[in-house]
């Protein structure tokens, strides 16, 4: 009988030694915060903004140096794992937002995009987000809107917006980030 526990006990614990084993390798934690240290950039940080999108948490993680979006996935109610990630960055002259998107395959036909900005100028309060790229010289948003398959309105908080949504594959590309302030009017343009 003790060496059936024991035995019992052994095949537990290496059972659980691998469970742990495969989940670090699939990058799952059972917290969001240790998700987040366990995914690129691999560094300590803060959350700065956040938003739930259902099972799905859409973060803005800050290093202390750079700032990062990610999509952190919460599968069977105590298992979480970031499905997403990107640098937010500056990519245009003016340096008056720094912003970042990426589409990942969530299924044959559908992306996972993710879209966020940080705002420098304290002027910008609301960023559009299109894409019906830059190559175009629009100039009112009404324009942008009938040329857009995508059209996204970011309400600024702290400095920071973030969204996330399913798209196409015809219609995971080519963002235009529009920053305007409290007028209505557009500030600056990025891509």
């Amino acid at each position: 009988m003790r060496f059936i526990r024991t035995l019992f006990l052994g095949s537990f614990f290496m059972l659980f030694l691998y469970l742990c084993f495969a989940m670090n390798a699939a990058e799952y934690a059972f917290s969001e915060e240790s998700s987040l240290r366990k995914s690129f950039p691999y560094q300590d940080g803060i959350v700065v903004y956040e938003k739930q999108f259902g099972n799905k948490n859409l973060v803005i993680w800050d290093t202390g140096s750079e700032r990062y979006v990610k999509l952190v996935n919460q599968n069977l109610g105590i298992l979480y794992r970031v499905q997403g990630v990107a640098l937010i960055e500056s990519k245009e002259v003016q340096k008056k937002i720094k912003t970042a998107w990426a589409s990942h395959r969530a299924d044959d036909d559908r992306y996972d995009t993710l879209l966020a900005v940080e705002i420098i100028d304290p002027n910008i309060n609301k960023v559009i987000v299109t894409n019906e790229g830059y190559t175009k010289n629009l100039s009112t948003l009404e324009e942008v809107k009938e040329q857009s398959k995508v059209y996204v309105e970011l309400d600024v908080i702290n400095g920071y917006a973030a969204h996330y949504f399913q798209t196409s594959n015809t219609e995971s590309m080519g963002f235009v980030f529009r920053g305007l302030n409290q007028l209505g009017e557009i500030v600056t343009v990025s891509w």
